[in-house]
């Protein structure tokens, strides 16, 4: 292994001094207007950029970048064409995966299994620091799918559903009991609440409660120390009742929650620019790369071609008050109701992965080809996803 790095070290160096001669040479066919040589410099250069990038397209993209040499972009040209490409067959990789047997899992659990379409282009980070793009998108660490993480699902499934119940409210689809109950719904979803959410719904439900601030600012000193004050009552009262149904207890944080979610992969990668433009010119002159999952593209015939993915949620009612078997019964029809909802609003309307605000990551699901285990639960999920505007 070290023997081939080494020839691989030297390989690497050998095109990049090709690359930087051809270079001049180019430089002095143009000055010399030489069309011949400034051809025969032209396919050399272009030559030595993919050798460079079919060896290391990272590490020499990054030596170029650091030596402050212009050919950096050369180099990334080369290698974007396979960028662009078709990825192996997921199942081949045994990576795709699959709804386990309901039956070994508490009673009350069940599973939702259905594939989506991407619409619009699927946008993450990936942890790696070292890659010749600045805005890689997420991929698995082995094998090098883009994909997206369990935790990801979980987040943009909780901020899509939050962001529906605060709309809820605003529009005075629900009041302020209805608010509490479905948040005590999520609480059992998805577990502590994190990130300042907790601060979030409390100013939310308090704004509803105590009402808008004067807009010609008098009395605004008042309404701020009632508002601060119902945040805070707000917030105590919501803890009492977290401890009431035992998802807290005593200083323990860490109550996980109810939905397990499975990784979602992808067999296709693509490339997506913005080139933000000069107020004054109104013209763009530095363009931002950023790998992605693309949505609708075109094959070769000129027909749309959509990415598919699969999302896969376990459902287990582990952890807080003790029920009985019909009042569990109840509840877990009523969570796949909300979830079904919830799971809507996050793929057509909010989007998941990063720059969701300009609409990437929005997809299409077909609900009756959906799997749901147990099969007596479909025509809840069916008819709570009709429902949804």
């Amino acid at each position: 292994m070290k023997e081939f790095s080494i020839f691989k070290k030297g390989e690497l160096n050998l095109h990049l001094q090709q690359l930087e001669t051809a270079a001049i040479d180019l430089e002095k066919a143009r000055s010399q207007r030489d069309g011949y040589s400034r051809e025969k410099a032209e396919m050399r250069l272009q030559e030595a950029a993919k050798q460079c990038a079919d060896i290391e397209a990272t590490i020499a993209y990054l030596w170029l970048k650091a030596t402050e040499s212009d050919l950096d972009t050369k180099v990334r040209e080369a290698w974007q064409p396979s960028l662009i490409r078709s990825l192996s067959e997921l199942r081949s990789l045994n990576l795709q995966p699959h709804l386990t047997d309901i039956t070994i899992f508490p009673p009350g659990s069940w599973a939702i299994e259905f594939t989506f379409t991407l619409w619009k282009p699927y946008i993450s980070r990936d942890d790696t620091d070292f890659y010749i793009l600045d805005n890689p998108v997420k991929k698995e660490w082995v094998f090098k799918v883009p994909y997206v993480a369990p935790s990801q699902w979980k987040g943009a499934l909780r901020s899509a559903m939050m962001h529906e119940l605060i709309a809820k409210l605003k529009c005075g689809t629900i009041d302020e009991q209805g608010f509490i109950d479905e948040r005590l719904q999520y609480y059992r979803f998805f577990g502590n609440e994190k990130d300042g959410t907790s601060d979030f719904l409390n100013q939310a439900l308090a704004r509803y409660l105590v009402g808008e601030p004067h807009q010609d600012g008098q009395g605004n000193q008042n309404w701020e120390k009632s508002f601060e004050a119902k945040v805070k009552e707000i917030g105590e009262v919501f803890e009492f009742m977290l401890r009431e149904r035992c998802y807290l207890q005593g200083d323990v944080e860490g109550y996980r929650g109810c939905l397990h979610f499975y990784p979602t992969f992808f067999n296709k990668i693509g490339l997506e620019v913005i080139n933000p433009h000069n107020r004054e010119t109104g013209a763009g002159s530095q363009p931002i790369y950023f790998e992605c999952v693309p949505g609708i593209t075109k094959d070769k015939d000129g027909n749309e071609v959509r990415t598919p993915g699969t999302f896969i949620l376990l459902y287990v009612p582990l952890g807080g008050q003790e029920l009985a078997p019909e009042e569990i019964k109840e509840q877990e029809v009523e969570d796949l109701k909300l979830l079904a909802r919830g799971i809507k609003a996050m793929i057509t309307c909010y989007g998941f992965g990063a720059k969701t605000s300009s609409g990437f990551g929005v997809g299409e699901v077909d609900p009756t080809v959906a799997t749901i285990k147990p099969e007596e639960f479909r025509i809840h999920w069916q008819t709570a996803w009709e429902r949804t505007p």
